[in-house]
Parts: structure tokens; sequence; C-alpha cells
């Protein structure tokens, strides 16, 4: 049995038919774009929402599986001033804290498989990294979409490909399926639809087709 995508084409037409619905005429209209900022929107506050409804229920934080992607990113390139490495995130990391906002970063290759997990660095303690005790290995930090890597060695990046995980609310092709679970898709549509209908204050046509025909308050 062939199983059907969702895909963020198929929400976006959707939703324009819903709020469409009604309307008295011709003048409501609202271009593909909009309703996908307003979809991604909804999917990054929903992400970031089931994480701390898990945390509350297990008392530890996590990222339901079901909107992780793992992408390669390639080669980092190397900043001259500073030495270190950078590589550029599809999207910059949902507000959740670092070890979830990206979940997963970590070496790979046909040669040598995958590497150790790169560890985690706070930014508030990235003044204090080179004085601090700390594991031989490689550390990345986040800034804005840029993912920072450095060696505790001092060892090159160059030619190493760098898979990274984490929680995604953007896609990339329209027609690609969407990496969030099935039972946020109706919060997701719910609140673009009252999104949506907060920004276009249009009058809509009602039909109560359940209402008896006449003016029953004339009959006797």
């Amino acid at each position: 049995m062939a199983i059907v995508p969702y895909t963020k084409k198929m929400l976006l037409q959707r939703i324009k038919r819903h709020v469409a619905n009604g309307f008295p005429n011709d003048a409501f209209s609202v271009s593909d774009k909009e309703v996908v900022l307003y979809i991604d929107q909804a999917i990054a506050f929903l992400i970031v929402g089931k994480a701390y409804e898990i945390a509350k229920i297990e008392g530890s934080l996590e990222v339901p599986e079901a909107f992780l992607v793992t992408f390669n990113l390639g080669n980092p390139a190397q900043d001259t001033n500073t030495g270190n490495w950078s590589l550029t995130l599809p999207q910059t990391p949902l507000s959740l804290p670092i070890g979830y906002s990206v979940s997963h970063v970590y070496f790979a290759n046909a040669s040598n498989g995958q590497s150790m997990d790169v560890f985690p660095i706070k930014n508030k303690r990235l003044g204090f990294r080179e004085y601090m005790p700390k594991p031989t290995g490689c550390f990345y930090w986040v800034e804005n979409n840029t993912l920072w890597l450095a060696s505790t060695v001092g060892a090159p990046l160059l030619n190493q490909n760098v898979f990274v995980q984490m929680p995604v609310s953007r896609t990339e092709n329209m027609n690609e399926e969407m990496a969030i679970a099935d039972d946020i898709i109706q919060p997701v549509f719910d609140t673009v639809v009252k999104e949506m209908t907060n920004r276009y204050m249009q009058p809509k046509d009602i039909v109560n087709d359940d209402l008896p025909a006449g003016n029953n308050s004339l009959k006797s």
C-alpha cells in the first residue's frame, strides 16, 4: 500500500480553500508566499510547544523524532581571522536550548564512517572555553544560521562532511513531504486559519440551510 505524502502545497491549498469559501466576491486574494509564512510560523511554534509539553510530562526536555531532519552540509570553510570553521544551517534554529535546537552534529564519510558527536558549547561560555576543562574532540556553537566548529587540538576540518540533525519548520520544496507528525497538521491548520481570518476582516455569506422558509414571526 502506498502512503500519500502530506506536502506543504497540499496544506496551503486546503487553507486557501477554507478561508476563501463563502466570500461574496473575488476581492479576497492571498499569495502562496504569505500563507507559507503563516504555516512555517505555526509549525515552529507548535514544535517548541510540543517539546516543553513532553518536558512537563517526563521531566526532561526532548524534541519528538517526527520533527527531526538530518542534513549533509558538506565541507566547512575556515575563517582566516579566528581559524574556526563554519557552515550555513538550513534555517535559524528554533527557540530551544542548545542540544535541542540542534540535536546532533557529527562528521561522516565513506572511508571512515560516522565520527563521535561534536560537543555543543553555550554561547555565553565561548569566552572561557580555552580556560575550562573539556574533553578532546570538536566543538560547535551557533550564531544566527551559522554553525561554527573548532577542534580542541587545532586539527584542520578541511574536506570533512558535516552532518547536522535539527528540528525544522521550513521546507525547501513545496512538494516535499513535511517533517511533522500527523497529529500536528490540524493544530497548524487551525492556527493559520485563525491568523488569516484576523488578517482579512471581510464579511462572508453564511447560508443556514436548516432554517424553514419565510418569516415565522408574521404567522398567527
